[in-house]
């Protein structure tokens, strides 16, 4: 009886990893993968352009107030 609980767990276990692998395997898609970090990188190249455009301009604000006090 021992026996066959043992036997049961390890075939138990070897499905759970079987579908596991499966499940991963079935779910990684590369592709999509490379065009979702193509579109962030390419959204944050924008979000940091502008920020260095506002930057510029706080900074060029900032010389005029100084100049005017």
């Amino acid at each position: 009886m021992h026996d066959l609980i043992n036997l049961l767990q390890v075939m138990v276990g070897l499905f759970g990893t079987i579908s596991t692998v499966l499940a991963v395997t079935h779910k990684y898609n590369k592709a999509d993968y490379e065009a979702i970090i193509k579109e962030l990188t390419a959204e944050r190249d924008e979000f940091k352009k502008d920020y260095y455009k506002q930057k510029e301009k706080t900074e060029k604000l900032e010389e005029e107030l100084r100049k005017r006090q």
